[in-house]
């Protein structure tokens, strides 16, 4: 059984896709799960959403 899940949507932010893509399972869950908070629950645009989240998984899981 791989640790990847496959089947997320598409990283809207152009900019920090690559990056999002090679995250670790647990570090991804948190991004989309982050990301979602943050445009359903702050009204943000999902790319902003998404920059914000990322760092916000650096932060936790403290990545340079």
């Amino acid at each position: 059984m791989k640790n990847v899940k496959t089947d997320w949507a598409p990283v809207a932010n152009r900019a920090i896709r690559n990056e999002v893509e090679a995250l670790p399972l647990v570090q991804r869950e948190h991004f989309e799960e982050r990301a979602g908070i943050l445009q359903h629950d702050a009204g943000m645009e999902r790319a902003v959403a998404e920059e914000l989240a990322l760092q916000q998984t650096k932060d936790l899981f403290q990545i340079a």
